[in-house]
Order: C-alpha cells, then sequence, then structure tokens
C-alpha cells in the first residue's frame, strides 16, 4: 500500500491505492443457487404412457459377417476334395467334380487353376491305363521288386499280385495299394519307350502328385503350379 497524503495536526485522513497483487479483500458479491437448465426435451407427463423403444434383433449367427481372412477360398475347399480322390486312385470321380467346379460361379478366378489340374487328371487316368495294361503282360517268371524283395511273378487276380520270393519257396501276395508310388511305377516302365514324351510326362505327374512319391524321381513340367 502506498500512503498519498498525511496532515500533521487534527485529523488523519489516509489515502490508499493498490499497486500489486495481493489478497482478495473487500467487497464479496452474494450467493444464490439457481436450478439447472433443462436441456433435453420435456418427458411424457405423468400417467402417460411413455413412448415404447424399438426393439433390435440380435443376428443369427448363419448371417452374421464372414471373416474373409480367415474363411477358407472356395478353390481350397475343392482341392482339399480333389486331393482325397486323387489318393485312392477315383480318377473319374475327380474329374467329374473339376467339371462341376468349372460352371460354378464362385470359381470363375479359379478357371486357369482348374484346366491344369484337369490336365492332371487326365494323365492319371492315362497313367493307370497303362498300369492295367502293363499288369495284362506280365509273363510268369517275371522279376517284379517290392518292399525290398525279388517276387517271380505267378498270377494277378482281385487286384493282387501273387508269386515266389526269388530263391525261395515263400509265396507272397501284394495288392496295388501295398506298392509305394515307385514300384508301381517301375511296372509301367517295363510297357513304355523312353522317348515316349506323354508316357514320361504321365509318370511324372503321377510321382508329382502322390505324397509318398520322392522329389527326386519327379518329372518337372515346364509349367508353373499354384499361380
Amino acid at each position: 500500500m502506498a500512503v498519498l497524503q498525511r496532515r500533521p495536526r487534527g485529523n488523519w485522513k489516509l489515502y490508499a491505492v493498490r499497486i500489486a497483487e495481493g489478497p482478495q479483500r473487500g467487497f464479496a458479491p452474494p450467493r444464490k443457487s439457481i436450478p439447472p437448465k433443462e436441456w433435453a426435451a420435456k418427458t411424457a407427463e405423468k400417467g402417460a404412457d411413455p413412448e415404447p423403444k424399438p426393439q433390435i434383433k440380435p443376428p443369427d449367427e448363419e448371417s452374421a459377417a464372414v471373416d474373409l481372412r480367415t474363411a477358407p477360398l472356395p478353390y481350397a475347399e475343392l482341392r482339399g476334395k480333389l486331393d482325397k480322390l486323387l489318393a485312392v486312385h477315383e480318377f473319374a470321380a475327380a474329374k467329374k467334380i473339376i467339371d462341376s467346379a468349372r460352371r460354378d460361379p464362385k470359381h470363375d478366378k479359379d478357371r486357369l487353376v482348374m484346366e491344369w489340374d484337369l490336365e492332371d487328371v487326365e494323365r492319371l487316368t492315362n497313367f493307370w491305363q497303362r498300369l492295367e495294361t502293363a499288369i495284362a503282360a506280365l509273363m510268369p517268371g517275371d522279376v517284379l521288386r517290392t518292399g525290398g524283395q525279388q517276387i517271380e511273378f505267378a498270377k494277378h487276380e482281385t487286384g493282387k499280385l501273387t508269386g515266389k520270393v526269388r530263391g525261395s519257396d515263400k509265396t507272397i501276395s501284394r495288392s496295388l495299394d501295398e506298392l509305394t508310388p515307385q514300384e508301381i511305377v517301375a511296372l509301367v516302365d517295363k510297357q513304355v519307350e523312353k522317348n515316349d514324351a506323354a508316357a514320361q510326362l504321365e509318370i511324372g505327374t503321377f510321382l508329382n502328385l502322390f505324397p509318398q512319391g520322392q522329389p527326386a524321381a519327379c518329372f518337372v513340367s515346364a509349367r508353373p503350379r499354384g499361380e
């Protein structure tokens, strides 16, 4: 506070003015509570029926959106069915599901890959026909290799090859399902020429598509797969 004037005699008068921020003294405005303002729309009058709220039906599980990041692609499902049929040599059934898929709009983007699959199935069909021809041409005494043993062929019936272990009197039988892909190919090799390109491609396709096949023995086609 600064003193502005002072009289030496009589009553004193003091004048002061604030020259710096200090405690807030002096007039205090009166306080009075006021009701809050009504911002929302007025509610229904007492006793009136409230407006019903719309009922939201939860979506059915079947109609829920499908997560495309985790859903299987149409071709992946088709390929799974195809592999199961090929594994049991059901080539006619495999060709049938490919033909059906080619007419399905959901496989429009898979047409090129399905064309390749169809070519493979046709080659496998031709290969199996060559195998049946080769078995029919076997003569008694022809040597076959199976299970690490040499078998002298005796007969073929009900899908089984029967013969004696070479150098012994032991007789064994092997069904085609028990033969490895390489043992099956060895039967076909007896009846095809090495320069027969179509036959060699069919053999390569057979070795390539069966999981037991050894990749080193597979024929490598110039056509890319899986693009």
